[in-house]
């Protein structure tokens, strides 16, 4: 495709400053590199070196030792410099704010419920030290401590003591034998146990 001369922009219609300004900007935000400006602004007849689309200036500028340095991008090393460090601010800000949005769910998520005081494997129901399973169930040493009271105070057998809460004997040597073999007694049971150590007066 033919160039339109510079002295002869656009088949001769006269092109004022403003448009010319517009125009190199306009090439300057679509091209691809400086040779695609360089072609294109050639191409309108306008010429020369395309600007900055930030800060209107040429896109090659001398640095401060003297080094001539070509844009990037449509801007000038400048404001293309420019431009990196506020994309990399705007990065670090995002991760600070998702950051900070993390740290906020995790304090107002509630906290864990403590775990039972007794197995220390599940966590303990509301309003009780103990979970579910183990609120079922009695120590071992409790009901040893409570079947000691009642034959204290009645010597009554392990055998007859079960027969009177409903329980089978050998059930109830293995919970209370000192190397016991059972390490806790429903709580039902228990209750009724203990049911009979008020009855005796234990």
């Amino acid at each position: 495709m033919g160039t339109v001369p510079a002295a002869d922009p656009l088949g001769g219609a006269e092109v004022s400053a403003l448009d010319s300004y517009r125009a190199r900007l306009t090439v300057a935000r679509h091209a691809t590199d400086s040779a695609d400006c360089a072609e294109l602004l050639d191409m309108l007849g306008l010429g020369g070196e395309p600007l900055c689309i930030d800060c209107g200036e040429k896109m090659t500028r001398a640095a401060s030792d003297g080094r001539i340095i070509h844009g990037a991008q449509g801007r000038c090393w400048k404001c293309h410099r420019n431009y990196l460090d506020r994309k990399r601010q705007e990065a670090k800000d995002a991760t600070a704010a998702a950051q900070a949005a993390v740290e906020a769910a995790r304090r107002l998520r509630p906290a864990p419920p403590p775990l039972c005081e007794r197995c220390y494997r599940r966590d303990a129901v509301e309003g009780s030290d103990l979970c579910a399973k183990c609120a079922k169930n009695v120590p071992a040493q409790e009901v040893r401590e409570l079947v000691n009271r009642i034959q204290a105070a009645t010597e009554m057998s392990v055998a007859a003591m079960s027969a009177r809460i409903g329980m089978d004997p050998k059930a109830l040597h293995q919970i209370i034998a000192p190397g016991c073999v059972r390490r806790h007694l429903g709580r039902d049971k228990f209750d009724r146990l203990a049911a009979l150590a008020e009855e005796v007066g234990a």
